[in-house]
């Protein structure tokens, strides 16, 4: 959920899940101290937990399987940067040459020198 709490924090959304005791999660008190914590810790968001049989859930786990980034490492400002460098040093490029030349091939260099 952590890694979630930007996306989730503050919507209502539907948890589809194929574990059934998560639809009994957050209804009554749990024995198991664990358990307990994790109550604690999704009450804090607008959720309602629906079941999905295991046969019928297409996707499992793709969301904590999927290649994402830490939610916190994610920046919503969007920065430019500016190239101090380039290949080519400045100094030698010939601003008068023309970018694109025509190919010389042997047999016309050949002719050439005939």
């Amino acid at each position: 959920l952590d890694k979630w709490n930007n996306y989730l924090n503050g919507i209502k959304f539907i948890w589809e899940t194929d574990h059934k005791a998560l639809t009994q999660l957050n209804q009554k008190a749990q024995i198991n101290k664990r358990c307990e914590r994790w109550r604690f810790k999704i009450l804090e968001y607008d959720y309602k937990v629906k079941y999905i049989p295991g046969l019928t859930n297409s996707m499992p786990d793709y969301l904590s399987r999927s290649p994402v980034d830490d939610a916190e490492e994610d920046s919503d400002e969007i920065s430019f940067s500016t190239s101090k460098s380039t290949q080519t040093d400045s100094d030698f490029i010939n601003y008068h040459s023309p970018i694109v030349t025509a190919v010389q091939t042997r047999a016309m260099k050949l002719r050439n020198e005939v």
